[in-house]
């Protein structure tokens, strides 16, 4: 027995010892055929050494150190090489969508493989991942003489006055293959509202903040977000207030090339209870919008459905407005033009939650735009346009009701002073714009005649609010309108605007004032100074 355990000890030292031998003859070998190989490439060629196999590239760029060397690229657990081959030809260029492959290609070589797509200013490029900042801020002084003031019988006129509204920005777009996501906090404030150590309020928030899910035929969008329909006379974002105007809702756009289909449903008002026993449904708005452009011309027919449930200042009010309209735009040679038209159907309703009953009233209205432009193409840039604008008012017959203006941005179309909106009126204007080829500024001269539509119906301001109302009246000349503005861009990313407004109070100004108090006949005045900075990003100044 003792002497069969000696021999297997033996037998053991002895095939131990050959396993150490050849382990270590395998390691020298590996080592003089890896070493020999790299020096002679490195003084022929700058390519890297000839490797083991990669592995399939790790989907995380996070995986690969640009800094190492090729052996440390190797997989942890790979077995020991064998003598190499015959240094093989030099390998294909790296394609673009391998980040291994070209991380850790650090030769002097052109790369011959296509960059990839170029990216917004200030973006982000995280291998597939795309991160745009948006950062911008802005302030914006104006200063008024004498305003018309809100009424609702008689015209009077407020007194003189000024302010500073500001407004900063900072959000986030994400983008990774068919996803996006947007997230916009925004601050707005007029200075001095809130004083100095005490809480914002209600002025900061969440503009916008929405994901969104697309392709090459388009996306569906859910959250809160901005949205314009055509040139914003009824749908629009609202930029000129510093808290602008942004839908809770759902967003569904396709992309056919020439042809673009837009849905989008918004739900502008929750439910709630409004009266004992009466609860409201909410407010929607709903957009069907069919865009198709050919060459330089767009045609744009689209629908805008609104339901108004009731509140609790008017619990037994439900308004459901259907408006049709179509748009046309675009250029020919130097003819620049923009058509639109609409006319709305629908009623109105006031016996709900108990209220007395009443017959619903019938909605009917009707818009009409038109504005042709002339670049003459002087030196100055010089483009001439004339205009028009029509918004059906209420008649006393009922037959024909108040245009609905839903959610526009006015302030760019009926008059700098924002005296009116489309609603009961009729805009003339002449435009002449400055835009020097190569300078840092542009400039505008407009020249409105105003008028109510409908004499005896009322005068709305730009944001809806009766300015008057006198049911007798058969003025129809509300007064005429002055408008300069100069914007500029003094460095990139800085913008300095300034305007001026002088509205000249026509007949039916002094028709519409109180007999016992007629108010004055002299111009009202406004004027503004506003900048805005913009960070490097997909945000526009100001």
């Amino acid at each position: 027995m003792g002497h069969e355990y000696q021999r297997e000890r033996a037998l053991a030292r002895e095939s131990d010892m050959t396993t150490r031998v050849s382990f270590a003859s395998i390691v020298a070998i590996a080592w003089l055929g890896w070493a020999m190989p790299i020096d002679a490439q490195t003084i022929d060629t700058p390519e890297p050494p000839p490797t083991a196999p990669p592995t399939a590239p790790s989907d995380d760029a996070s995986d690969v150190d640009v800094d190492t060397d090729a052996e440390d690229l190797e997989p942890l657990e790979a077995p020991l090489p064998p003598p190499p081959p015959p240094p093989p030809p030099p390998p294909p260029p790296p394609l673009v969508d391998t980040p291994s492959e070209a991380d850790v290609d650090d030769t002097d070589e052109e790369e011959t493989a296509e960059p990839p797509p170029p990216s917004d200013p200030g973006t982000i490029r995280i291998g597939e991942l795309e991160l745009t900042p948006h950062v911008a801020a802005r302030a914006r002084l104006e200063v008024r003489s004498r305003p018309f003031v809100p009424s609702n019988d008689y015209i009077r006129r407020g007194n003189s006055g000024s302010f500073v509204e500001s407004r900063a920005r900072l959000g986030l777009d994400a983008s990774w293959r068919q996803l996006r996501v947007k997230v916009l906090a925004q601050d707005a404030r007029v200075f001095g509202a809130v004083g100095p150590g005490v809480p914002s309020g209600g002025t900061t928030g969440v503009h916008e903040g929405f994901f969104e899910i697309g392709g090459d035929l388009g996306y569906v969008r859910v959250g809160r977000q901005e949205y314009t329909l055509g040139a914003e006379r009824f749908i629009g974002p609202l930029p000129w207030l510093a808290v602008a105007r942004s839908f809770d809702g759902m967003r569904l756009h396709g992309n056919f090339g020439k042809f673009q289909p837009d849905l989008f449903v918004s739900w502008n008002r929750a439910q709630r209870e409004v009266a004992p026993g009466e609860r409201s449904e909410g407010d929607f708005l709903g957009i069907a919008a069919f865009t198709t452009t050919l060459g330089t011309h767009v045609l744009e027919p689209y629908i805008l459905f609104r339901h108004d449930g009731p509140t609790e200042l008017a619990p037994g009010r439900q308004r459901d407005i259907l408006h049709f309209g179509t748009r046309a735009n675009g250029r020919h040679g130097a003819l620049v033009y923009d058509l639109e038209g609409a006319v709305q159907t629908g009623r109105t309703r006031t016996d709900r939650g108990g209220a007395p009953p009443a017959d619903p009233a019938r909605h009917l209205a009707f818009a009409a735009i038109a504005d042709l432009g002339w670049a003459i193409g002087t030196p100055a840039g010089l483009t001439l346009t004339l205009g028009g604008a029509y918004g059906s008012g209420a008649s006393a017959n009922g037959r024909v009701t108040e245009l609905d203006n839903f959610f526009p941005t006015n302030h760019l179309f009926y008059g700098y002073a924002d005296f009116h909106g489309l609603r009961n009126t009729i805009d003339g204007r002449l435009r002449m714009l400055f835009a020097p080829e190569g300078a840092t500024f542009r400039a505008w001269v407009d020249a409105h005649v105003l008028a109510l539509a409908n004499p005896g119906a009322r005068w709305s301001d730009v944001g809806g609010n009766t300015i008057a109302f006198v049911p007798t009246n058969d003025e129809r000349i509300a007064g005429y309108e002055v408008d300069v503005e100069v914007r500029w861009t003094p460095i990139p990313r800085v913008s300095v605007w300034a305007g001026y407004a002088a509205y000249f109070p026509g007949p039916a100004v002094r028709a519409l004032s109180d007999p016992t108090a007629p108010v004055s006949n002299r111009p009202t005045h406004w004027a503004y100074v506003m900048t805005g900075v913009a960070l490097p990003s997909g945000a526009a100044v100001p």
